[in-house]
């Protein structure tokens, strides 16, 4: 009899207090009662696997990891024992094989059962006796997954079970069915009547089996060979771990006596051709057991080895033999490679890389840009703008339309349509290449040269280098940046199989060179921003050493037309630079200005549609204010759609416009700290702005000399990097280089600052009191003339006639000096007292602000007295009432 230790042990782990044979489905081991824990399901919660695919009497497959299936109504019924939540399925979601649960509930029952359980189970023992089970491993259901990137068993998961169920005769029970996508293939678990005649060895069993699957030679998902069944010797090693995969050689450990290499080759030979059988010693200890590394032809036949004879007693030899695979040459082994042999290792990728290039990526790339370059350039569904009719289009139609010889600049501000000029020249015009230079992402080399290589069709582009070249990088240690290459080898790659195209290209050219006919025609938009804002100034001088070296050649050679366009005033004295250098050149050059106010009225009332009423009155607001520019009057159009009047819509951009000048140009911005202040100076002086201002605001157009000599004082650096900062540009007015304002909103700007009295007044003073301190250093320098010449004739009694003329004359200079110094002090006292009396009238403005707040908080204090008042008035006189009526009634009761 049992102990009560063993009893109580019983009773926790699987309730036998609790479970009747109402309960338990003894013949399909299926617990009845879903509120008690089995103990294959107890077992199992420290264990992992796949879900078992049980088969029942009715033939029907269902899935389960604690098979439950209630007859048991009473559902107030709580459990003795219930799973905590770390053991959940999201944790624990692996069920051993059958095989392995029958054993330990074996060895479970040998220690807990009682007595009357043990005289039950021998009782059914002796009366299924005949009731025998047996594994076979069943292959080419799947493919073989040999590594972690091996994706193929994810689309084939197609059900294999009424398959493999119409295989088996019908008197042969299957339990399970264990799938191994590693191996592709399947364990079935199943039982058979030993006392039938058929089945009366297991070898007759299998016979039949393999006659079976032979002649039905059933194709699972799409496989090249039909499933074959073989008979389980073993106890499979049934796992799941992530990095152990299939490989054609086992590494076999001998534990007991070893088996010689005949006895292997007479073993493993009926499950695949053998390539190679040798013994190896353990690493831990030499007089531990060894092992043999059996190497199989196919992999299929290392993987039935494993699956049929792992953990395997053979009496005969006294040892049982445990099978792994031993893995294939992983990235380890090759980074083992490099490392200890990269004088070798490397030579050869890169002698590698370079045949795959000059046999591959060469020819690849040149039919992709090709390509690139033969179809038409389509900008999808474009509004019309007809209003926007340009001469210089035609110029450029017909320019282009003959051999190329000189470089293309079309230089204009930004939103005067420069790109919409050039896209109506592209538009279903073959052998164009629009580089796009323009996108946020080109802020270094890398970003721009694959933007650059995506814009001509350079595909395989150079970052699919850069990926491997990081993989080699962390593959070996010593051949850091080995495979790397520089910004300009880039470049002049990319740039000299362009030319090769175009050269190619060049041998279809017309041999009249009147004939007219569609060159190949390159246009490059933004690149001189693009190398301005890039953030490394030694690559960007590459890049545009490159890009404008290959330019000049080929417009040279007369392959193609190249074509830049910038928004940047300086950018074609660039190129003029590059073409001294080269000897000589012609570039041809075109300054885009506003369209005509004609064609901005008509691009106005466009834009707004007739439902949107404006008067005559309003369209010479927006012509005086906006002029043509195309940007401008396109943020007016999309203001006044939205409800905004006209002249709301310009006050509200021309006060946006003096916060940027104000940001911009003085640094007056609110929104900038005084440390991102420091960090970024102005290049200019507000002295030398304001005064460009004042000039602008009183002439739209001044001369470039007159600014250089009157206001920068021949600062002519300043004046230029004013120009280049999006606040002025230049424009040719009668052949005359004359500054303007960067647009015609700027310049209403610039009107507004001026009308300003507050802030005209200020900056007067700044420019005032600049000038003075300039002309105080001439006057001390004059002053220490003086003294030298004082000096030199302090000794003499007479002055000779040289330096008394020199005296005289800086004596003039200092009186003029003085007196500019005088009049400059003048101004600054007008503007003082202007000052002061501005302040002054701010006071009495806030002081009578200040008395009507308080004479209306006191005439709000008087109004609610009288109010009260009013309604004290009032209650007293309705007490009166009462009382009278309290009174009449008294009497008339009385």
């Amino acid at each position: 009899m049992a102990s009560p230790s063993s009893r109580l042990l019983s009773f926790i782990i699987n309730g036998s207090k609790f479970l009747s044979p109402k309960n338990i489905n003894n013949k399909n081991n299926i617990i009845i009662n879903k509120n008690i824990i089995s103990t294959a399901a107890k077992t199992s919660l420290f264990s992992t696997s796949t879900f078992s695919i049980i088969k029942n009497d009715n033939n029907q497959y269902f899935k389960s990891k604690i098979s439950t299936n209630s007859t048991n109504t009473n559902t107030n019924t709580k459990p003795f024992f219930e799973l905590p939540k770390l053991f959940e399925k999201k944790y624990y979601s692996y069920i051993p094989p059958t095989w392995e649960e029958k054993d330990r509930e074996k060895q479970l029952n040998s220690i807990t059962s009682t007595k009357e359980e043990d005289d039950n189970e021998e009782s059914n023992k002796m009366g299924n006796s005949s009731i025998k089970d047996a594994i076979v491993w069943v292959n080419h259901l799947y493919p073989i997954k040999v590594s972690r990137l091996d994706f193929r068993s994810l689309f084939f998961h197609i059900p294999i079970t009424k398959k493999l169920n119409s295989l088996f005769p019908s008197d042969v029970k299957i339990i399970s069915i264990e799938k191994r996508i590693k191996e592709g293939g399947a364990y079935i678990h199943f039982q058979y009547d030993s006392s039938n005649p058929e089945y009366k060895s297991i070898e007759m069993l299998m016979s039949k089996l393999k006659s079976i699957f032979a002649q039905e030679k059933k194709h699972f998902h799409f496989a090249s060979r039909p499933a074959k069944c073989k008979l389980v010797y073993g106890r499979p090693f049934v796992e799941d771990i992530d990095y152990r995969f299939p490989s054609t050689t086992l590494k076999i450990t001998f534990k007991g006596s070893e088996m010689s290499p005949d006895d292997l080759f007479r073993l493993m030979r009926p499950y695949g051709h053998i390539k190679d059988i040798h013994y190896s010693s353990p690493l831990p200890s030499k007089d531990g057991p060894r092992q043999a590394i059996v190497t199989f032809k196919r992999m299929e036949g290392a993987i039935a080895t494993r699956n049929c004879l792992h953990n395997k007693y053979f009496p005969e030899f006294n040892t049982s033999l445990y099978m792994d695979y031993e893995q294939l040459m992983r990235i380890n082994k090759l980074k083992e490679q490099f490392s200890k042999h990269p004088k070798i290792m490397i030579p050869l990728l890169g002698i590698l890389a370079t045949l795959l290039t000059l046999l591959l990526f060469n020819p690849l790339r040149e039919y992709f840009i090709n390509k690139k370059l033969s179809s038409p350039c389509d900008f999808g569904e474009q509004e019309e703008d007809d209003w926007q009719e340009r001469s210089e289009q035609r110029v450029l139609e017909t320019h282009f339309n003959f051999p190329p010889n000189s470089i293309v600049m079309i230089s204009a501000p930004k939103g005067s349509g420069k790109s919409s000029l050039i896209d109506k020249v592209l538009e279903n015009r073959i052998n164009t290449l629009l580089i796009d230079c323009n996108q946020e992402v080109n802020n270094n080399d890398e970003e721009f040269i694959e933007s650059f290589s995506k814009d001509i069709g350079f595909f395989p582009s150079y970052s699919l280098y850069s990926s491997f070249g990081s993989v080699v990088d962390a593959i070996i240690p010593t051949g850091k940046g080995a495979f790397h290459s520089t910004t300009n080898y880039q470049m002049q790659t990319i740039l000299k199989l362009l030319d090769e195209v175009l050269a190619k290209k060049a041998k279809q050219f017309p041999v009249d060179p009147h004939q007219p006919y569609e060159y190949p025609l390159i246009v490059i938009d933004g690149f001189f921003g693009m190398i301005q804002a890039m953030e490394s100034k030694e690559k960007a001088n590459i890049i545009m050493d490159s890009v404008i070296q290959w330019a000049i050649t080929s417009t040279q050679r007369g392959h193609a037309h190249v074509v830049f366009l910038s928004s940047d005033s300086f950018a074609g004295d660039i190129i003029k630079k590059y073409l001294d250098n080269r000897g000589g050149g012609q570039i041809s050059t075109i300054q885009l200005g506003d369209v005509q106010p004609s064609m901005a009225i008509n691009y106005i009332k466009k834009r707004i549609g007739p439902n949107t009423p404006i008067t005559q009155h309003d369209m010479e607001l927006v012509v005086d204010n906006l002029g043509g520019r195309y940007y401008d009057l396109n943020v007016l159009s999309q203001r006044m759609i939205a409800g905004d009047s006209v002249e709301r819509a310009l006050s509200n951009m021309i006060s946006k416009a003096v916060s940027e000048i104000r940001a911009e140009g003085f640094g007056l911005s609110k929104r900038n700290d005084e440390s991102k202040m420091a960090g970024t100076k102005l290049k200019w002086s507000r002295p030398q702005l304001w005064e460009t201002i004042k000039k602008i605001a009183e002439n739209d157009f001044v001369s470039y000399d007159d600014l250089l000599f009157n206001v920068f004082l021949g600062d002519e650096t300043s004046l230029n990097n004013l120009i280049s900062s999006n606040l002025l540009r230049f424009q040719n007015v009668d052949n005359e280089r004359k500054v303007t304002a960067y647009s015609p909103l700027y310049c209403s700007a610039f009107k507004q600052m001026v009308n300003d009295l507050e802030f005209n007044v200020g900056m007067d003073v700044l420019v005032q009191k600049a000038r003075i301190e300039e002309e105080l250093s001439k006057l001390s320098k004059v002053e220490d003339e003086l003294l030298k010449i004082k000096n030199l004739t302090s000794k003499s009694w007479f002055e000779p006639l040289s330096i008394k003329k020199r005296r005289i004359l800086l004596e003039d200079k200092l009186k003029d000096h003085v007196s500019k110094i005088e009049h400059r002090e003048n101004i600054l006292k007008k503007h003082s007292l202007f000052q002061k009396f501005l302040r002054e009238e701010q006071m009495t403005q806030m002081e009578l602000i200040k008395k009507q707040r308080e004479q209306s908080k006191f005439e709000r204090q008087q109004l609610q007295q009288l109010q009260q008042q009013q309604l004290q008035q009032q209650q007293l006189q309705q007490q009166q009432q009462q009382q009278q009526q309290q009174q009449q009634q008294q009497q008339a009761s009385n």
